[in-house]
Formats: structure tokens, sequence, C-alpha cells
């Protein structure tokens, strides 16, 4: 388990990770089996509303992470339901992780 600070900046919203996150990583035979990290941000919508979001991302590789999010924002609300997928990128100093909405494929 690592535990983990952090900021969100995007066009949709901007915040500060509450404490500290924790990053859980199961390793069998010196192979990653699963991620799961899990962490509270507040700060404001793009309305400009302070809100909190909760995040709890999960995969088996950075690359293949599937976030569920809790919030009180009524701007975001939809992201609740929304399909989403996530990257985890290696950054100077840590990661960054990328959040967006499935595309449908046609």
């Amino acid at each position: 388990m690592l535990p983990f600070t952090g900021s969100a900046e995007g066009d949709f919203f901007t915040g500060e990770i509450i404490g500290t996150g924790v990053d859980t990583q199961k390793i069998e035979k010196d192979q990653l089996v699963s991620l799961s990290a899990r962490y509270m941000l507040e700060g404001k919508d793009y309305t400009g509303k302070e809100c909190k979001i909760f995040i709890e991302n999960n995969g088996s590789s950075l690359d293949n992470c599937i976030p569920t999010l809790v919030t009180d924002s009524e701007a975001l609300a939809a992201w609740q339901q929304a399909d989403l997928v996530s990257r985890v990128m290696p950054a100077e100093k840590g990661v960054t992780v990328q959040i967006w909405e499935k595309e449908e494929a046609v």
C-alpha cells in the first residue's frame, strides 16, 4: 500500500486530494496482478461551485484501469453513471492520471 497526495487540474474540475490517498498494488510471483487507488478530492467544478469527488480506480495495468466516481456536484453528477476509463502515466514527481468517458464503438 502506497500513500499519496496530489491535485486535479482539468476543464471540468480543479482541486486537491483531501488527506492522503492510497494505492494498493497486489504482486504475485514478481508479476503485478491488480491496482487499486482510492482518494477524495475537494475543489470547484466548472460552474465555480465547491464540491468533492471520491475516486476508486481499479485495474490490471497502468493503461487499463476503470474509475468509479461519487460526487456532491450537481454539474458533475452524470460522471457517477458514466462509462469511464483511465490511464496512469509516469510523471516527473509521481504519476498523472487521466480520466475520460469511454467512446462508443461505431
